[in-house]
């Protein structure tokens, strides 16, 4: 009790470090909520449209979102084309003068159409894929734009304007919806990351700091074991680290509204054991370094391993099978994929996923509380 009434008041007397310490996860999070995943706006697109007398085309270019596309109105195909490659638009997308005719050659005569028709019927997209994701989603507005006009003259014709969809049907989806986003999809890697992350300075310079001020001695020869005095400041950061996690779940769904389908209380249970995960960790780091240097340079080496081989950016599916299987190991791998499981599918602890990533974080918490205080008892610091 003494060391940890001696560690809170360490804490308590740096409150400018406390406050940083709190507010470290919640503005990354809102970083991230803020920035990632939104729907792309402005995006410069060069448009040539050479049957503008035409309102078929004319309808297909004034439905584009303008929220989205900001159409820059070219005189040649070609000027159209020069735009995307001065970098002055993100694409072109070029209408030829006989656009509306042979769309209609081509879908009366249906088999029985040239080469010539079929291409003078087809609205062209020079995309710039440099920026991959922009690229689609201009091809992804045009295609669905595209629909929604035909769908309108098909309907005036009388005609059902289910000729005009593909021969695919994209039906409703087992787990999430068609809305989702590639940030709900980061969400939980998201969340668990930045948990883990910002623990870890709580705790990794707590034995190359006591070591350089000679405080580790007095405690040892006042009867203090190893494992007390590692579970002390455990205990003692442990109050920081409740306080980040609840202002990080604060910010994720109440005020972002991030959708979650499981129980919040495994979710907020599974982020806290990560986070407690991320402090024993830190004191691994801790117990390892022999200076500040060498634990912060540790505890820094640690981020981009742990985003990238985590499935957080991207599915671990992608991966080469080395990698993957190397991926499992790490602490944060498969405690991410129990969180997706409970937050986009709405599992429970009733099923075995969802309970394997509680038991790997339980059991790295162990391994690194364990390491550290054998580390600690090995070098006699």
């Amino acid at each position: 009790m003494a060391i940890i009434r001696k560690n809170t008041i360490s804490l308590i007397r740096s409150p400018g470090n406390l406050l940083f310490q709190f507010l470290l996860p919640t503005i990354i999070v809102i970083l991230f909520c803020a920035c990632i995943g939104r729907k792309i706006n402005n995006i410069p697109v060069a448009v040539y449209n050479g049957d503008w007398r035409s309102n078929v085309t004319v309808d297909i270019l004034r439905e584009l979102d303008p929220l989205s596309i900001n159409q820059i109105h070219c005189r040649t195909a070609e000027q159209a084309l020069q735009a995307v490659r001065d970098g002055l638009a993100s694409s072109a997308i070029t209408i030829h003068e006989n656009f509306t005719e042979s769309l209609h050659d081509r879908l009366l005569l249906m088999g029985n159409v040239d080469e010539e028709t079929l291409n003078s019927s087809t609205i062209q997209i020079f995309p710039d894929m440099s920026n991959q994701i922009i690229a689609l989603t201009v091809y992804e507005k045009v295609i669905d734009t595209f629909q929604m006009v035909a769908r309108k003259y098909l309907h005036r014709m009388g005609t059902s304007p289910a000729l005009i969809e593909f021969p695919i049907n994209f039906s409703t989806p087992i787990y999430g919806s068609h809305e989702s986003t590639f940030t709900e999809f980061m969400a939980p890697g998201v969340i668990l990351s930045i948990a883990f992350l910002a623990a870890i300075p709580l705790t990794a310079m707590v034995l190359v700091v006591e070591r350089k001020h000679g405080l580790i001695e007095r405690t040892t020869v006042a009867g203090v074991t190893n494992f007390q005095f590692i579970l002390s400041h455990l205990i003692t950061q442990f109050f920081v680290l409740l306080v980040q996690v609840v202002l990080l779940m604060i910010c994720v769904f109440p005020i972002y509204k991030i959708p979650y389908h499981g129980e919040f209380l495994f979710i907020f249970l599974l982020t806290l054991m990560q986070s407690f995960c991320g402090m024993s960790f830190g004191l691994f780091v801790s117990s390892v370094a022999a200076d500040e240097l060498t634990a912060t340079m540790l505890a820094l080496g640690s981020f981009y391993p742990n985003l990238l081989l985590s499935g957080t950016v991207w599915p671990i599916k992608a991966m080469d099978n080395y990698m993957r299987y190397f991926s499992y190991l790490l602490p944060q791998t498969i405690p991410i994929e129990s969180m997706r499981y409970m937050i986009s599918r709405g599992w429970g602890p009733d099923r075995f996923e969802v309970q394997l990533g509680f038991f790997v974080t339980i059991t790295w918490i162990i391994l690194f509380t364990l390491a550290a205080s054998l580390l600690f008892k090995f070098r006699k610091i």
